[in-house]
């Protein structure tokens, strides 16, 4: 087979299309728990940065390797953090580093606050540097005269957005100045410190013995998730650089296609973006983490090592002095050991005296469920040119509505194995007043919005498999090759997705399970569809009732209900329209009468609305609830479900 690209390209493309693609990462890191020793001073220094790659990953010659572990990627990661701070830092900036901010503050609230301000403006220089080498790029682009409206329009969006993300990181950095207490000084506050992006183990079971509390084992559970989805969305950056440096060098070799190269160059920006939103939430979801431990007095006074190895520390101020960053030191974790010995007597959990203690199974990071996407020789077409609503047999558009809502929680209940809960129960046992049954239905709603957002991502994910296996067929055609590495891309844009849907459902139920005294490791499966129907809002008859604090927000609900519930109907009717459409260009495609593309752009579409009704009919059950629960503050459970659409 012949590929018609250049050859500094060809290497991603030799890697697309040899190797087993699987999820990203793998479905879990499963890194290695270190034996804990008896005496926990010496056992647990706060945490263990565990790295170390999946097994089975590596090979000598590098082109059979299934995707790259968060391992390996994390070098290359962690050195653009760092190259992005450097280019940055000016000479008459303040380096500020984190263990500053933990020397000044002691309140949790204000330093959660500090530390969040740092971790903010760490993202934003970052994301800043991206912008402007991504616009940089784009200068060396041959476009053609007759599409130069379109691509200075492409370019003008991402421009607007650098100068609003400048002015975000010119308040951040003022906020970070008065957490650092330098207010008075010269120059904008820098940090000195990249954010933490390798593995982190928690030791909770050994910790709690199984009785760890809610919030902590939440944090448990989503830390590997999330730090997944960095990794997924670096992937996904990865690859659609490579898409778009593919087809702007085809372009300068004469072959311009200039909306797939503008679609890829804006797709990296884009996973870059959610990549550093991924950082700053893991880091974010680590702080949580440390003080948590810190109000059961189980964290040492200097907290820093439990938030940063010495790697990621002084990353300016070393450069600025010369020296090159501080590498990281195996003795690090020794040495905090023996600092943390001195609290060893005040940690009711720890485990003291009992000889060596092996980490029990259970501290296994949670499997993410991710679709298992093997790729073989055979490129089944099923999900391609199949309904996916043809079992709805509905004529008229309400009843579509309805059945359509019905049938994404039915079959999103099926894919998963968790406790089945409805919303009567969940209301019935909820030990909330009656008044306060709004905020727990709309609880309800959220996690049925993640977990249907979740099956939708699923199914995306299982299409783009499928369109993957057809690219692969055209990759000797001219403008092929380019076409494999955009829907690789997209592919992992669409796996890392997936993934941080998966971490917005466990968010979203520990919620559930917060309100509703549930088992911590009872995985939740809600089951009860929201209302899909029009909802008769009865203002002018209720509001002579309504207590005057009241009354103006529920009118403004009474007015938007119709509005919100028309716009989800016409959005159901768009992918009734774009499910038809797919199918056709599938069938279309198969018989050799479209190109791959204009079937891309029909997924696209489809999942797009499909994502966009739910998001709306989410929108639409939220405010009923809060408007019934508003002009019904004190009705029986079974009027206040007849009020909402359930019974």
């Amino acid at each position: 087979m012949r590929f018609n690209i250049l050859p500094q390209h060809l290497l991603p493309l030799i890697g697309v299309v040899m190797v087993v693609i699987g999820a990203a990462v793998g479905p879990a890191e499963n890194h290695p728990r270190p034996q804990l020793n008896a005496n926990v001073a010496r056992s647990w220094s706060a945490v263990v940065f565990a790295e170390q790659s999946p097994p089975g990953t590596g090979t000598a010659g590098g082109l059979s390797q299934s995707r790259p572990s968060a391992a390996q990627l994390r070098p290359e990661l962690d050195n653009r953090l760092k190259t992005a701070l450097r280019r940055n830092f000016q000479q008459n900036d303040r380096i500020i580093s984190l263990q500053s901010l933990l020397d000044r503050h002691s309140r949790r609230e204000d330093l959660t606050r500090a530390v969040k301000a740092y971790w903010t403006v760490v993202r934003l220089v970052v994301a800043v540097d991206l912008l402007s080498e991504s616009l940089s790029e784009l200068e060396t682009f041959p476009c053609p005269p007759e599409r130069r409206p379109y691509f200075e329009g492409l370019k003008g969006g991402i421009t607007g957005q650098l100068i609003d993300m400048r002015g975000q990181l010119a308040a951040a950095q003022f906020e970070l100045t008065s957490w650092a207490g330098t207010t008075d000084a010269k120059g904008r506050a820098f940090p000195d410190d990249i954010p933490h992006t390798g593995g982190y183990n928690t030791y909770i079971e050994s910790l709690f013995h199984g009785q760890a509390p809610l919030e902590i084992r939440k944090i448990d559970e989503l830390l590997p998730l999330v730090r997944q989805s960095i990794y997924l969305h670096f992937i996904a950056a990865r690859s659609a650089r490579d898409a778009w440096l593919a087809y702007r060098d085809a372009a300068n070799a004469g072959a311009v296609n200039i909306e797939p190269a503008m679609e890829m160059w804006h797709l990296a920006i884009n996973e870059n973006l959610r990549c550093l939103e991924a950082i700053q939430r893991y880091n974010e979801l680590i702080l949580e983490y440390t003080l948590e431990l810190r109000s059961y007095g189980q964290a040492p006074s200097n907290i820093l090592p439990m938030l940063l190895e010495e790697g990621s520390r002084r990353v300016v101020s070393s450069a600025a002095g010369g020296t090159s960053p501080a590498s990281r030191d195996s003795r690090s974790e020794v040495n905090f050991a023996q600092q943390v010995g001195v609290i060893a007597n005040n940690l009711p959990f720890a485990l003291k005296n009992r000889g060596q203690v092996a980490s029990p199974v259970c501290l296994q990071a949670p499997t993410c469920r991710l679709i298992a996407l093997r790729e073989s020789g055979d490129t089944g077409t099923s999900e391609l040119t199949s309904g996916f609503f043809s079992s709805i047999t509905a004529t008229r558009l309400e009843d579509f509505v309805k059945e359509l809502s019905r049938l994404c929680v039915a079959e999103s209940a099926q894919t998963r194995a968790g406790k089945l809960l409805t919303l009567p129960e969940y209301l019935t046992r909820s030990s909330a007043r009656d008044e306060d049954r709004g905020v727990q239905t709309i609880q309800y709603w959220n996690v049925i919005e993640a977990q249907t957002r979740l099956y939708v991502l699923v199914k995306q994910s299982a299409v783009f498999s499928q369109l993957f296996q057809l690219a692969l067929r055209e990759a000797g055609r001219p403008g092929g090759a380019e076409l494999v590495l955009q829907i690789h891309a997209e592919r992992n844009a669409a796996d890392a997705a997936l993934q941080d849907a998966h971490a917005d459902l466990l968010d979203k139920q520990f919620v559930l399970k917060k309100s509703n005294s549930l088992a911590t490791d009872t995985d939740l499966t809600v089951v009860t569809p929201p209302f899909g129907g029009p909802y008769e809002t009865r203002w002018n008859e209720l509001a002579p009732y309504v207590t005057p604090a009241r009354r103006v927000n529920l009118g403004k609900l009474a007015y938007q209900l119709p509005a919100i519930y028309s716009a989800t109907a016409q959005t159901a009717s768009a992918l009734l329209s774009a499910d038809l459409a797919r199918q056709r260009d599938a069938e279309a495609y198969l018989r050799g009468q479209t190109p791959l593309t204009t079937l891309l752009a029909s997924v696209r579409l489809e999942f797009d609305l499909w994502l966009q009704f739910i998001e709306g009919v989410s929108r639409y059950n939220r405010a009923i609830a809060e408007y019934a629960a508003g002009c019904l503050p004190s009705a029986a459970l079974n009027d206040y479900l007849k009020a909402i659409g359930i019974q």
